[in-house]
C-alpha cells in the first residue's frame, strides 16, 4: 500500500521533496540518499524493503507543513 502511494508520486514531486529537504536543512544525508535510493528503485521497478519505505515516509511526513502529502 505505502510502495503504490510513492509509486503515483510524479518526478517533479520527487524533485520538489528533494529540494525542499536540502534547502530547509530539515532532511539530513542519510535520509535524503535513501530518497534518492526509493527513487531509483522505483524507476527501475525494483523490490523495496520495508525499512527503506518506512524511512521513506517518515521524511516525506517531515515536509508536511510544506504541503508535501502522500
Amino acid at each position: 500500500m505505502l510502495y503504490n502511494r510513492l509509486r503515483r508520486l510524479t518526478d517533479d514531486d520527487w524533485k520538489r521533496i528533494l529540494d525542499l529537504g536540502e534547502q530547509t536543512g530539515i532532511l539530513g544525508f542519510n535520509e535524503i540518499s535513501v530518497l534518492k535510493t526509493v527513487i531509483k528503485k522505483l524507476k527501475r521497478q525494483d523490490n523495496l524493503d520495508l525499512k527503506r519505505l518506512q524511512a521513506t515516509y517518515s521524511a516525506i511526513g517531515k515536509l508536511k507543513k510544506f504541503g508535501i502529502k502522500v
